[in-house]
């Protein structure tokens, strides 16, 4: 019987139950692996073998393991232990029928100079080492799910990693590009380098759909590998399938609404160029795009231009002007009624300042042919009509011609002096006066008083006539009047006269006048004119006169006559008394004695 030899590569590595320095250790490992070299690419131990598929391998490298010799469908244990970091590998596979098994075994991403590998039968009991190195200088590439067929899409961005793995470790100033192949268009970032390390990372967003080439450089070596890039359309843009703008805008490309990113504007749906931002817009369908990495397909938008002809309006016959201080214009008629793409309505506005700022015209509107009937104005104003076209829910509006309707200012006139209450009796004068010249003096009554063209007012009868003051401005035509009430005040009658007519007794006679209530009498010298004087008065035998004239305590008027009063005075009939002497004569003179009345101071 044949005794199976059996070495285990712990055994060779294991110093935890010898007394043997791990420099020994090493130097051991040193000369069998030289002597499984020595043994040529394939090892024999005993009638079993393993091979690899090539000698030297980088790190994360598949290791494609041959076996054969070993018992049909046995389980065979595979494990291999690194050089430098002691990395451990435990895996297992079948042999077939024959005895024979190939298995891919996946070295880890880290450095080991050498792997021991033993291969154990589990029910032979046969086992086989061999030694494979892991020394290569090398660069792994890792981009999404390591696929080489990328797909564009909005707001992606691929980030591709170059590693250096390898002996020596990191190596420093790798270099990625990327190039485009196979006649493709080059679009692509510019070269990133990595810093030193373990790994260069190159960041990058490929505009256009192609294929390209990723070259990483380092460390006297180049890596390449290729990628296509495809592209994930994007969504159509979003807009209102009908637009509608006033053609009076002049609306272009511009003007156009969607939603999405980089639009593009076409006349066709397909092909074509697009159109400029300035390309005026008509009534049409126009299509857009959206462009994220690629173009989209387009949406249709069909646009409708709003156009409207305002029409042309004119004055009515009835108050064209001009108004001095105010104007009716009266029915306005339009010359042209307005025409447009959609439904017309009006509405009109005026403006104090010709046309600076407009508001909406207050009067009358009469539908539908737009005319307007504005109200009394005071001032100067301008009217226009607003006509509107209303299609797909967009109105657009447009101005007719302007109506100016003037309204003179009135002169400005100063107040009739005296001010106050003024009154004025019949037959006699008041003067009137204005400080603002050139005016004309009139009468509102010439029965009830006149006036003279310097502002004399004469009191013709009683009663409360109006005296105006008129001033009209040379250049427009406008006046205005200025107007003050006159009280023309009714005179007293003539006072009845009280004469005396009486034969003189020796007292005082005073004539007398009566008037009405509230009137007191004044006597005068004369009929008229004359002095201030008492009533008729006397004593003695004679004729006294005064004239009386009637005069209104409250108003002062007095009567237009005056009356005329007389005290007349007789002499009384002269009456002898005579006493006579009656005695014996005596030789004495003796008189009679007599009386006589009626005679002195008549």
């Amino acid at each position: 019987m044949i005794k199976k030899i059996t070495l285990s590569c712990s055994d060779l590595f294991s110093t935890s139950e010898k007394n043997i320095s791990p420099t020994w250790v090493s130097s051991l490992f040193k000369l069998i692996v030289t002597f499984f070299i020595t043994l040529s690419f394939s090892a024999v131990v005993w009638g079993q073998t393993v091979t690899t598929n090539k000698e030297v391998y980088e790190p994360g490298e598949i290791v494609i393991l041959t076996g054969s010799g070993f018992f049909p469908n046995e389980v065979i244990n595979l494990k291999a232990i690194g050089s430098t970091n002691q990395t451990e590998i435990l895996k297992s596979t079948q042999a077939d029928s024959d005895g024979n098994f190939i298995y891919d075994l996946l070295l880890p991403n880290i450095y080991e100079e050498f792997y021991a590998l033993n291969a154990l039968g589990l029910e032979s009991d046969l086992s086989v080492d061999i030694v494979f190195k892991d020394d290569i200088n090398s660069w792994a590439r890792v981009n999404p799910n390591n696929a080489s067929t990328l797909s564009l899409g909005p707001g992606v961005t691929f980030n591709f990693i170059i590693e250096a793995k390898g002996k020596g470790g990191p190596v420093a100033g790798v270099v990625a590009t990327w190039s485009a192949d196979k006649g493709s268009p080059a679009s692509y970032t510019s070269p990133s380098t990595g810093a030193d390390g373990l790994a260069s990372y190159l960041h990058t967003t490929p505009t256009t759909p192609g294929s390209y080439t990723i070259d990483a450089v380092g460390g006297g070596q180049t890596i390449s590998f290729d990628v296509n890039i495809t592209c994930v359309v994007p969504a159509a843009p979003s807009a209102n399938s009908v637009q509608t703008f006033c053609a009076s805008f002049n609306p272009t490309v511009a003007n156009l609404i969607a939603v999405g990113s980089n639009l593009q504007w076409y006349s066709t749906e397909t092909g074509g160029s697009p159109l400029v931002s300035t390309t005026p817009l008509t009534s049409a369908t126009y299509y857009v795009s959206q462009t994220v990495e690629c173009e989209s397909t387009r949406t249709a938008v069909a646009v409708t231009l709003n156009s409207i002809n305002p029409g042309t309006i004119s004055k009515g016959i009835t108050q064209p002007g001009p108004g001095c201080g105010s104007l009716n214009p009266g029915q306005t008629v339009n010359s042209t009624v307005a025409s447009g793409s959609g439904a017309i309505s009006y509405f009109w506005e005026q403006s104090i300042n010709n046309g600076v700022t407009w508001v909406t015209a207050i009067g009358e509107l009469s539908p539908p042919a737009g005319s307007f009937n504005p109200v009394n104005i005071t001032q100067t104003t301008w009217y226009r009509r607003v006509a509107t076209s209303t299609i797909n829910g967009v109105s657009c509006s447009d101005y007719s011609n302007v109506l100016e309707f003037v309204v003179n200012s009135l002169p400005t006139v100063n107040s009739i002096t005296p001010g106050g209450t003024t009154n004025v009796c019949v037959g006699s004068t008041l003067q009137l006066s204005n400080l603002t010249p050139g005016g004309i003096w009139s009468s509102g009554n010439a029965s009830l008083a006149t006036v003279s063209s310097s502002g004399l007012v004469t009191g013709v009868a009683a009663g409360s006539p109006v005296i105006s003051y008129t001033v009209t401005d040379v250049v427009t035509g406008c006046s205005r009047t200025v107007n003050k009430t006159v009280n023309v005040l009714a005179l007293p009658n003539a006072p009845l006269a009280v004469n005396i007519n009486t034969t003189y007794d020796g007292t005082v006679k005073t004539g007398a006048a009566t008037v009405g209530t509230g009137e007191v009498v004044d006597w005068y010298t004369t009929q008229t004119g004359g002095t201030i004087t008492t009533a008729p008065s006397g004593t003695n035998a004679g004729t006294y006169t005064a004239w009386a004239e009637a005069r209104n305590t409250t108003t002062s008027c007095k009567s237009a006559t005056r009356t005329q009063v007389t005290v007349t005075i007789h002499k009384a009939d002269a009456v002898v008394t005579v006493t006579g002497y009656t005695g014996v004569y005596d030789a004495t003179a003796h008189g009679a004695t007599g009386s006589a009345t009626g005679v002195s101071n008549e």
